[in-house]
């Protein structure tokens, strides 16, 4: 019930896996260590039952040849994510998007983009689509890690020198 995966330091344990743990009598799992995810989330039966590079298409998996140099965010936005098909080993041969910078990891960072895009690694970044940067950059290198506080009714990220708030609809 695991997709194994030998890229990047986040590493989530969801609601199915711990079921799954539960319901073979071998386990005791703590819910409260319990993480939730999107991967998947309202696709429906074909995207378990159909083949990745069926006629049905999903944005969880990625063309090799048409996404070359693009980034994504992981679906729990913690890092993010490249087109990989050495992670299609391991999910069915479908290449899918795979992590290559965690946004949640102070040790990380992206060298070649983090000094003209005012991203920050930290335990309270998030990954975020932005084309903001202040050299040219690949418009298909989109995905973003910066600092986040959630207030009630909004968030707010922390932007080189700047705080841009979000407000909840």
């Amino acid at each position: 019930m695991m997709t194994a995966t030998a890229f990047g330091a986040t590493k989530g344990v969801f609601g199915l896996t711990f079921a799954l743990l539960k319901d073979t009598g071998w386990y005791l799992a703590d819910d409260t260590f319990l993480e939730t995810t999107n991967y998947g989330y309202q696709r429906g039966c074909s995207f378990v039952l159909d083949a990745c590079y069926s006629s049905t298409s999903f944005p969880e998996f990625c063309n090799i040849a048409s996404s070359l140099n693009v980034s994504s965010c992981q679906t729990t936005f913690y890092g993010k994510t490249i087109c990989d098909n050495d992670a299609s080993l391991m999910s069915d041969s479908c290449p899918i998007y795979a992590p290559y910078f965690s946004c949640v990891d102070p040790d990380s960072s992206d060298p070649g983009y983090q000094p003209y895009t005012y991203e920050a690694y930290s335990t309270s970044s998030f990954c975020v689509y932005s084309t903001l940067g202040r050299l040219t950059i690949p418009p298909t290198m989109t995905s973003r890690c910066y600092p986040y506080v959630c207030g009630t009714s909004s968030i707010v990220f922390t932007i080189g020198s700047y705080s841009i708030t979000c407000l909840n609809s």
